[in-house]
Parts: C-alpha cells; structure tokens; sequence
C-alpha cells in the first residue's frame, strides 16, 4: 500500500500495479507514461491536472477518491466507472479529453460532458446514464454495445457511428446528428420493426 503521498509535476514511466492500494496521496500536473494498473483501489486520493500517455487501467475501484481534469491518450480503460471519480462540488470533471483511447466497460453517470470530443475513440459495451452530453461528438467512433438513458443528447454528433443504443424515450434528442443505417437502431428501444 502506497499512503499519503505528494507529487508534483512528475513523470511516471512504465510502473506496474496489481492489486495495489493508494491511499491519501494527491498527484498534481503529474505525467503518466506506458503505466498499468490492474484491479487497483483508489482511497481518499486525488489527480489533478494530470496526463496519461499509452496507459492501461483495469478495473479499477475508488472510494473517495477524485480526477480533476485529467488527459488520456493512446490509453485503454476497462471496468471504470467515472462516477466514483467525481470531483467533490462537481464543478470539474474527472476528464478533459480522451484522444485514440479504447474504453470497454466504462460507466459515466450523472456527469456532464458537454462539447465534449469521442471522436477518436472507441467505447464498447458502456453505459451513459443522466450525463449532460449536449453538442458531445461522437463521429466515427466505434460504440458496440454501449447505451445511452436519460441523457442529453442535444445536438450530438453520432454521425458514421456504429453498435450504439439510444433510449428515446428517457433521452433529449433534438438537434441531434445520425447517419443512415445505424439511425434505425434509434428504434429498438420503441420495440419497433423495420421491414
């Protein structure tokens, strides 16, 4: 277990964790390089201003902990649930941007991620619930198995998008940018058939 720690506009390069705990430690304008964290638990810490190049997080678990602004590139995130990584006041988000970053599993609840570019990415099999995702860009991206409810989807780029579920029904949708076939999938949720 790695306790109450501070750093400070540091470079992290090719750390390995698994199954690790940090606990009370605060990293801010930290760079993370080719790291891997593999069902690690996150207690009470914080990640500010950070940035993390061609990283590996795997299920991880976090309780009280918190991102703020954080930028991922070139990064796989599987099992996270953004969520849990809430800043305190919510006046920030855990994440700024996520550039060519492959993310399964992901969960994004109750966060609003207005404007906010997945165009370079690939989000497979996550949700969004109640996330503020207004003028949000999703062109191209590669959302097999992934689902929206309650959201704002409000002027949203899903233009050339594939494998998405949009509950139209829970969803604001007006203005909203599709491409023909995969709009058709807009109709599942009404258990309607296209024929």
């Amino acid at each position: 277990m790695v306790e109450n720690s501070s750093f400070e506009d540091r470079l992290f390069e090719g750390v390995r964790l698994e199954g690790e705990t940090l606990a009370g430690c605060t990293f801010a304008d930290c760079t993370f390089r080719d790291c891997a964290a593999e069902n690690c638990r996150l207690l009470g810490c914080t990640f500010s201003g950070c940035r993390f190049e061609g990283c590996r997080v795997t299920n991880l678990r976090s309780e009280g902990s918190e991102l703020r602004g954080t930028d991922w590139a070139a990064s796989s995130l599987v099992g996270v649930n953004w969520g849990e990584l809430l800043p305190s006041g919510r006046f920030a988000e855990p994440v700024s941007s996520l550039e060519d970053c492959q993310l399964r599993y992901n969960t994004f609840t109750g966060m609003s991620l207005r404007r906010f570019d997945f165009s370079s990415c690939a989000l497979l099999r996550s949700t969004f619930g109640e996330c503020d995702l207004f003028e949000s860009r999703f062109f191209g991206c590669r959302l097999e198995g992934t689902e929206f409810f309650k959201c704002d989807l409000r002027r949203a780029d899903f233009r050339e998008a594939t494998g998405y579920e949009v509950d139209v029904l829970t969803s604001r949708m007006k203005g909203a940018r599709f491409s023909f076939p995969e709009a058709v999938n807009l109709l599942h949720s009404l258990e309607v058939t296209v024929e």
